[in-house]
């Protein structure tokens, strides 16, 4: 199982980016994903953390 979001444009699905999901190096899976105020994500991981993700292209 891949660790990473695809994020798809919602008109035809064609893929606009994919990003790998790590958290202090270690590739993670999370269960929720929600974007703060000021743009990072706040990711849901299944031990019940909730860090804050800035997302780097």
């Amino acid at each position: 199982m891949s660790s990473g979001y695809v994020v798809r444009r919602c008109l035809d699905g064609t893929v606009r980016w994919c990003i790998g999901l790590e958290i202090d190096g270690a590739p993670t899976t999370a269960l929720c994903v929600a974007v703060a105020l000021h743009g990072d994500l706040l990711v849901g991981m299944v031990d019940g953390r909730i860090p804050e993700c800035s997302v780097r292209r």
